[in-house]
């Protein structure tokens, strides 16, 4: 399991217990990102899941920490202003941030962020547990899951698969991942 944790302000910092699969595990909540233990298990994913108007907020509190490389937000509608602010820190940080109105990224054989590719039997069906050589970028979190069931079907398999957000102005585009496909 690759959850480090969940954070929730209005958290009593204890555990949420969660299904992977088919087990259980006991996930601990904090109630802030400095709360979560700097230890080798540190993340260096996050996703957002706060409404649009406190986007930005979380997304300077989160790529204060290095480690970070890939922060995927899940809200719809941020505002443009602040949807700018978002892409010129991740520009300066060097982080990858997808989204607005994201349903995640994957990289098959090592994590999913968010719920890209729906269910355990989808992603069982579309052999996501192993890398093949296929990269998918979409605009659309359906065709995400489209793609990723066409191209298992198809092909050897996936690389990674990214659903750059539906709002009008995503923190990354189709070029952007095209090139980070290029350098792997």
């Amino acid at each position: 399991l690759s959850v480090v944790g969940f954070v929730n302000p209005n958290s009593q910092e204890n555990f949420s217990l969660v299904n992977c699969g088919p087990k259980w595990h006991d996930i601990p909540v904090y109630k802030n990102f400095p709360n979560i233990p700097n230890t080798p298990n540190f993340p260096n994913s996050v996703g957002i899941y706060f409404n649009a108007k406190h986007v930005l907020y979380w997304v300077q509190e989160i790529i204060k920490y290095p480690s970070i490389k890939n922060v995927v937000i899940f809200a719809e509608d941020v505002p443009e202003k602040d949807a700018r602010e978002i892409v010129a820190l991740a520009k300066k940080h060097k982080v990858n941030i997808i989204g607005p109105s994201s349903t995640g990224m994957i990289v098959p054989g090592k994590g999913r962020l968010g719920e890209i590719g729906g269910d355990w039997l989808n992603l069982n069906l579309c052999r996501l547990n192993q890398p093949g050589p296929v990269g998918i970028v979409t605009k659309s979190g359906t065709m995400s899951g489209e793609m990723l069931w066409v191209v298992s079907q198809n092909s050897p398999g996936v690389a990674q698969a990214v659903h750059i957000g539906g709002d009008a102005f995503p923190a990354t585009d189709f070029v952007y991942w095209l090139e980070e496909f290029s350098k792997s």
